[in-house]
């Protein structure tokens, strides 16, 4: 089975591919994906969701709301 980090970076490169704007903080997502969407997407639980985000802080950011941002 693939791996639930593999799986939220497909999500999220998927929803960047036309959906993206440039920010001085890095490329922001012009769809909002909450926590409880994303989790339901890839197969995850709400909380493995938030943990996963935390892993990634380095290179995205997540805002309330489901505002993405990469780095």
């Amino acid at each position: 089975a693939e791996r639930a980090i593999v799986r939220l970076a497909r999500l999220i490169q998927t929803a960047a591919q036309s959906n993206i704007t440039a920010t001085p903080g890095g490329d922001q997502l012009n769809c909002s994906l909450p926590h409880a969407q994303i989790a339901h997407s890839i197969g995850i639980t709400y909380e493995e969701s938030v943990r996963l985000f935390r892993e990634l802080k380095p290179i995205l950011t997540y805002q309330r709301g489901g505002i993405i941002q990469i780095k």
